[in-house]
Formats: structure tokens, C-alpha cells, sequence
């Protein structure tokens, strides 16, 4: 999806230069300056994201693992108890992560239509 999205990304910035070749484009070229000074901190930003979800899987991998530990020290109830737990808790996670990744489409939706 990466690739698709680069490639895509790729596509607009040659359509934009074909653009912009066609119109001789002072106007054109400082409004596209101005865009790329705008989205060079978001760049930034969506960098950190990507540092911080890794830095959150390892912590949430070691989370997991700290607390099988305490449930095999802990005996076959609680067990139980926590295999009936675990489902609901990974849906949980699943639907976070669907409305964040709705959020991230709509934002970019918004973003190219003002663009």
C-alpha cells in the first residue's frame, strides 16, 4: 500500500510539472511552494507517528509477555478468566485501529480537495 501510495504521489508531482510547463506558471509555481512549506511539517510529524507505533508495539510485546508470565504463576482460573478477556481486548484494539486509519483517509481526503 506504501508503494501504491508513492507511486501515486509520484504520477501527481509529473502531472503537476506537465501542468505547470504548459502554463509557464509564476502563479502556479509560488502556490505549490507555499503547499510544499505547509505539508513539511506534517512529513515530520507522520515520521514521529511511525517512531512512536513501533516504540508502542515493542512496549506492548513486552506487556504481553510480562503478563503470560504472571498468569502461568497464577494458575488455570485465572487463566480461563483471561483467555475470555483476550478476545474482546484484541477487538477492542482492532476497531482503535480501523477509526484511526478513517481518520488518517478522511484528513487526506480533505487535504487533497483544498488542495
Amino acid at each position: 500500500r506504501r508503494c501504491q501510495e508513492l507511486q501515486h504521489r509520484r504520477q501527481e508531482r509529473e502531472h503537476l510539472r506537465q501542468l505547470q510547463e504548459r502554463l509557464g506558471a509564476s502563479g502556479e509555481q509560488r502556490r505549490q511552494e507555499q503547499d510544499r512549506q505547509r505539508q513539511r511539517p506534517r512529513r515530520e510529524e507522520e515520521g514521529q507517528g511511525r517512531q512512536e507505533q513501533g516504540r508502542r508495539r515493542q512496549e506492548g510485546e513486552r506487556w504481553s509477555e510480562e503478563r503470560e508470565r504472571q498468569l502461568a504463576e497464577a494458575g488455570p482460573h485465572r487463566q480461563a478468566q483471561e483467555q475470555e478477556r483476550q478476545p474482546l481486548e484484541e477487538e477492542q484494539q482492532q476497531r482503535q485501529g480501523q477509526a484511526l486509519l478513517r481518520e488518517r483517509i478522511r484528513r487526506e481526503r480533505e487535504r487533497l480537495r483544498l488542495a
